[in-house]
Parts: structure tokens; sequence; C-alpha cells
């Protein structure tokens, strides 16, 4: 029936909820490895409280991902609303960019892997 991703237990490695029409529905618990990763906790204060539309790019040293907060993304299911980067061996992020669905955008710089940062819009 549907399928959400998400870090059900904050551990920075994503895991995966399957509903089943007929069978038992099933948690895979990622229990993950020696990557890097961050996630991001978009907070909006003019548009919409949860920052989705906001658009989020990284840089690091191996180079760029984008991710956009998405509001509905399947049948019978719902991603998580924060924003999920791999990072692979990179233990810092360079630049990080968030345009605002207002289109105010946001820059910071050096920040540290393997944490949940929560950013509030403007």
């Amino acid at each position: 029936m549907g399928a959400a991703w998400g870090d059900y237990n904050n551990n920075g490695f994503m895991d995966l909820y399957v509903v089943n029409c007929k069978e038992t529905n099933r948690l895979y618990h990622n229990n993950g490895n020696d990557n890097h990763w961050i996630i991001i906790k978009t907070i909006g204060t003019t548009n919409n409280r949860a920052g989705i539309g906001a658009r989020i790019e990284i840089t690091t040293d191996s180079g760029s991902q984008v991710r956009e907060v998405d509001g509905g993304s399947g049948f019978c299911s719902q991603d998580s609303l924060w924003v999920h980067f791999g990072l692979g061996g990179d233990d810092r992020i360079t630049t990080l960019k968030i345009t605002w669905p207002n289109g105010k955008t946001m820059t910071l710089t050096g920040i540290e892997s393997n944490q949940t940062l929560e950013i509030t819009g403007e």
C-alpha cells in the first residue's frame, strides 16, 4: 500500500516503514555504517511552520547535493519532513544554503556532520 522513509531512531541513517494491505506492516531498521550524515529540520515563520517548499543545498569537499522539504510524497504514506543528506567520508559541510518559499535565502558555513540541525526561517 505505501512506504515511508525517515530516521526512526535518530541515529542518522534512514529507515523504511512499509504498509502492507494483507500482511503485517514492517519497519526496516537501518543500523548504519561509518559514513557521515546531517539532518536539517526547517521551521518556517512566514509561510508554513514546517518550511515546506524550502530548497536546501549543501557543499562538501566531495561536491554538492540539493533537497527540498516535501509536504507529500506517496500514496498512503508520508516521508519525514526533515531533510537527510548522506555525506559519505566528508565530516563537515563547507556551505549550507536554504532558499525559503518566500524567496529569502540563508547561508551557513563550517557545519559539523552527524547532527540534526534545526534552522528557523526569516
